[in-house]
């Protein structure tokens, strides 16, 4: 396995914000955080990224109704999702997937709880799109969670049923888009949604899986974060879109583009989608 450093002017660790400082990244877990100069040992590293104003904070845990994206203007409930899940082909689903979890990738998130029926469909996103995943389902939906994945039951309007409340979690549906503007609490929202599927990580902490975000601070709209580190928190709900996206053992995002899921695999899909509508 390769390992990674990654180096910059800021790094929120989930915890404290250091100042120049790196992560260090050994066959997918956390080896190392740390402030000032990076360590002779580590600048052998097999892959290198991050760099002078760069801001790195933990990978977001999310859940998102990604099966139904190509739907998203119409905003369906949380019942109508479920009946248009019932009737809509697995390959269906699976295409307008990957535009959903494209852009929850581009704005930071390394978990992602797809809201669905078929832990089988989560599993082919995981393989073709990278990343960690699970199900969310919604409550009134009165679906069994699945056993061999992680999973969540959630309580939305209108869709309850003894499951968490999705005003505490990072939960996106019926999104203009998906990236996480705005949201109030958005670490602790990502860390109550791990925690409620069991989930570990959320963190840059020695021992933790590799879930890491790397944004340029040298852009809108986090230029000049670095006259105020303490606002590295707020990296995720400015707009930001990430410039490198780790998961484990492997990048998703390097200089901004998604290394694999293609610009050409999205208008296909979208073809494809649209052939059948």
């Amino acid at each position: 396995m390769y390992d990674v450093i990654i180096t910059g002017s800021v790094v929120y660790t989930g915890g404290e914000v250091l100042r120049e400082g790196y992560v260090y990244i050994k066959s997918g877990r956390i080896v190392d955080v740390g402030e000032g100069p990076v360590p002779e040992d580590y600048t052998y590293a097999t892959l290198v990224l991050g760099g002078p104003h760069r801001v790195i904070t933990p990978g977001l845990a999310v859940a998102a109704d990604v099966a139904t994206y190509n739907y998203r203007l119409l905003k369906p409930s949380a019942r109508e999702r479920g009946e248009i899940l019932k009737r809509t082909s697995r390959e269906r689903q699976f295409l307008a997937s990957l535009f959903g979890v494209y852009e929850l990738h581009l704005s930071g998130a390394t978990t992602i709880l797809v809201e669905s029926l078929d832990a089988s469909l989560v599993r082919a996103i995981e393989e073709a799109a990278g990343g960690f995943y699970g199900v969310a389902m919604p409550a009134c939906w009165g679906a069994p969670l699945p056993g061999d994945i992680a999973g969540v039951r959630v309580d939305l309007e209108g869709c309850e049923g003894g499951g968490v409340d999705w005003r505490e979690i990072l939960y996106f549906e019926n999104r203009l888009a998906y990236s996480p503007i705005g949201e109030h609490d958005v670490w602790v929202r990502s860390m109550k949604l791990r925690q409620a599927a069991g989930l570990a990580g959320g963190t840059l902490k020695e021992g933790e899986r590799a879930e890491v975000a790397v944004y340029d601070a040298r852009l809108p709209p986090l230029a000049f974060i670095e006259s105020n580190p303490e606002a590295a928190v707020l990296a995720p709900t400015l707009g930001a879109r990430v410039e490198s996206l780790i998961a484990g053992d492997e990048v998703l995002v390097d200089a901004g583009q998604h290394l694999n899921i293609s610009p050409k695999q999205l208008a296909d899909a979208l073809a494809k989608l649209l052939a059948t509508a």
